[in-house]
Formats: structure tokens, C-alpha cells, sequence
């Protein structure tokens, strides 16, 4: 390691990298939530062709389960914007930036005073006080999905008391 702060990169090893990085919503995904059979022939092509797959998306790993299994994937996925790495062979998080408790706190009591319903995404699940139109739509369509497939919604009387509950805030999505 050089002492003088310059820091020496491997351009070579860096830059035969080959990764596809796949967002779902309004990407890979149809209006209907599925994968189109071309987009899984061309996915197939290029792992032919050397390439690791891997999903960077902002919903929660319980929901994108069934396309990383669809995929046949066995990359980690990065969940919620970045906010945390799973790893699906070993049903763990690899590594994580949880939102603090506090931080989560003042943002259900601004939900709360603006009249913004809150879905909050944590652990292995997703909780919300008051179901949305998007909570009801994205229920049904997990209510198609075999059960070990299924995002967990769950009804809390308390997003506040949840997040005092929960070993990790990953995000929030705020609905009118």
C-alpha cells in the first residue's frame, strides 16, 4: 500500500467485471407484474454469455421473492433503495443502513400531522395502519403467489410502536 495517498487501482480486474443490474418497477416488470418470456430468454443469454444477474430495486426483499425465483438467481439483491443487502440462499441480510428509530419516530408523527398514510417497510414485512389502495392492490396480487412467495402485510394499530418494535426500519412509502 502506497504511503504518499495515492491509492493504486486494478483497472484490468475491475473492468472485466460483468454485471447486469435489474430494476423491476416500470423496467423489467409489465403493468401486470410479470416477467415477459423475451425478457427471460435475453436475461438467459446473457448468464450464457458470462454475465452475473442481480436486483437493485426499492421494494422490500418479501416482495420481490417470486422474480428473484422466476430469475433463477443466485446473486444477493439490493432492497429499498439501497437501504440493505439480502442474501436469499442464506435468508439473511449481508449488510445493511437501517433508518434510526428516532428518524422513523419524527417521520410517522409528520405522516400523522399532514394526514399521510404510511406504509413502513421493516424486517421481514411490510406494516401500515390503515390500508390504502396500494396496500389492497399489491395484497390481491400476493394473494395469487404461492404462499412461501407471499409479501407479508400486516395491519399494526401503531406504525410508532412498531418501529420501537422491529429490529430494522428499512424505508417508508407515504400514500394520500
Amino acid at each position: 500500500m502506497p504511503t504518499d495517498g495515492i491509492i493504486t487501482l486494478n483497472l484490468e480486474k475491475i473492468m472485466t467485471a460483468r454485471v447486469i443490474a435489474l430494476d423491476l418497477d416500470g423496467t423489467l416488470l409489465t403493468p401486470q407484474k410479470t416477467l415477459l418470456p423475451s425478457s427471460l430468454d435475453a436475461l438467459s443469454r446473457a448468464r450464457e454469455a458470462g454475465f452475473q444477474l442481480i436486483i437493485v430495486t426499492g421494494r422490500h426483499h418479501v416482495a420481490i421473492h417470486p422474480f428473484y425465483q422466476a430469475l433463477a438467481l443466485e446473486t444477493p439483491a439490493i432492497c429499498c433503495n439501497g437501504t440493505y443487502l439480502y442474501d436469499y440462499q442464506a435468508k439473511t441480510v449481508l449488510d445493511a443502513d437501517p433508518m434510526p428509530v428516532d428518524k422513523a419516530l419524527q417521520l410517522i408523527d409528520l405522516l400523522d400531522e399532514h394526514q399521510i398514510h404510511g406504509l413502513m417497510y421493516v424486517d421481514d414485512a411490510m406494516l401500515y395502519e390503515r390500508p390504502t389502495g396500494h396496500v389492497v392492490r399489491t395484497s390481491r396480487w400476493a394473494q395469487t403467489l404461492p404462499p412461501e412467495q407471499r409479501p407479508t402485510f400486516t395491519q399494526v394499530s401503531s406504525l410508532a410502536q412498531a418501529a420501537r418494535d422491529v429490529n430494522a426500519v428499512w424505508k417508508f412509502c407515504a400514500y394520500r
